[in-house]
């Protein structure tokens, strides 16, 4: 599966391309897409989740508080020297709580 649709989210590797008339259909931007302007009429108050866009864990906190409508959950786990990145990053829905694992492998 490209998405997985939830009541109040849709899980996504990357992205949707909301030019397109049917975004949702579009498997490449759902891979490879980087950056991308919600549709509010399409997705109708649901939040996107995705990764594929290494961000800085101080902005994915940032976006989980705040009750961004898009929520970035890529905080580049192989770059592990580089402050602000480095993490796994697991996030649980239901109590919005996110949970960060330190990469170990490298270190």
């Amino acid at each position: 599966k490209y998405i997985i649709e939830l009541e109040t989210e849709i899980l996504v590797h990357a992205g949707f391309n909301f030019q397109l008339t049917e975004p949702f259909l579009d498997t490449f931007s759902m891979v490879w897409i980087r950056d991308f302007e919600r549709d509010e009429q399409l997705l109708g108050g649901k939040i996107i989740i995705h990764g594929h866009h290494p961000t800085s864990l101080e902005e994915i906190k940032k976006r989980i508080d705040t009750n961004h409508p898009i929520i970035r959950l890529d905080n580049g786990c192989v770059y592990y020297n580089m402050r602000e990145r480095g993490n796994l990053l697991c996030y649980d829905i239901d109590n919005r709580s996110l949970w960060v694992q330190r990469n170990i492998d490298l270190n």
